[in-house]
């Protein structure tokens, strides 16, 4: 009886992870939130690399007004994980952006962490757009310096190669580590105990 038990509540917290991963993914499933206000927009960047976590959301609050330079700022000081490389066309460009999925200490030549970087036809950064109302991402008219952030807006960068693509999809939030410990050894201590009942 106690074996059923534990394999009934181990399928239910499995089906939960699905249906958790397979909704759409809004403001409430940010773990990690620079700055500080009322107002809040969310950071999205789609490495489209292959490398899992792939796409990668933060939050972001304010007072007054902020714009799309000052959201990836405060998300840089608040994630030491987060690298940029800046350039100038005009005005301060996103050239490279990269993440330390390892933890080890980021570096462009390690091939655990995301890194793309490069402004040509081969590969570029593409800057998107959506507020509240909007079902989809839109190409931003906007430089990263001249983008006005509203509240519950979400900025998008996302790296492709050859054209832009028209959309960026499931973002997933950066996981805090306590929160990841406490879901694995969760559901191992819930398998241990099954084990353990059946001998």
């Amino acid at each position: 009886m106690v074996k059923k038990g534990v394999g009934l509540l181990a399928a239910i917290l499995l089906l939960s992870l699905i249906s958790t991963a397979a909704s759409a993914f809004s403001f409430d499933d940010i773990q990690l939130w620079a700055g500080s206000g009322s107002n809040k927009a969310a950071l999205v960047i789609d490495w489209n690399d292959g490398k899992e976590p792939e796409c990668l959301a933060w939050g972001y609050r304010w007072d007054g007004t902020a714009t799309g330079r000052d959201m990836l700022n405060a998300v840089k000081n608040l994630d030491e994980r987060l690298n940029e490389v800046i350039g100038t066309y005009g005005q301060a460009a996103v050239l490279g952006l990269g993440y330390d999925l390892d933890s080890d200490g980021f570096s462009s030549n390690d091939s655990s962490d995301h890194y793309q970087s490069g402004w040509s036809t081969s590969g570029f950064w593409s800057y998107w757009l959506k507020s509240t109302t909007d079902v989809s991402w839109s190409f931003s008219h906007y430089g990263i310096s001249g983008r006005t952030l509203s509240d519950g807006c979400w900025d998008g960068w996302s790296f492709s190669k050859g054209v832009a693509p028209d959309s960026i999809t499931a973002a997933t939030s950066v996981p805090e580590p306590s929160s990841l410990f406490a879901l694995v050894t969760g559901v191992a201590g819930l398998f241990g105990f099954g084990i353990r009942r059946k001998k």
